[in-house]
């Protein structure tokens, strides 16, 4: 089902009070949200353009993303124990 395809009519529109009374995610499930540590780290000039031009490529969002999605499986790979 596309977006275009939801039929949004039957919910009402959020007063006024519920806009003010809604709260960042983070305040009200703190540890449902992952938080981002700003790093600055030096990668090389090919490993930058390879991950820029994947993320145009496929429209994946942000080479930044890609990175991060890169070294968070490389984790897991290494947090799994060796297969015997």
């Amino acid at each position: 089902m596309k977006d275009e395809d939801i039929d949004y009519s039957d919910i009402p529109p959020l007063t006024d009070e519920q806009f003010a009374a809604m709260r960042p995610l983070q305040e009200v499930l703190p540890g449902l949200v992952q938080r981002k540590k700003r790093v600055t780290l030096e990668l090389d000039t090919e490993v930058v353009k390879w991950f820029k031009q994947s993320s145009r490529s496929k429209q994946r969002g942000s080479y930044h993303a890609l990175i991060n999605a890169a070294l968070c499986e490389h984790m897991m790979r290494q947090r799994q124990p060796a297969a015997r």
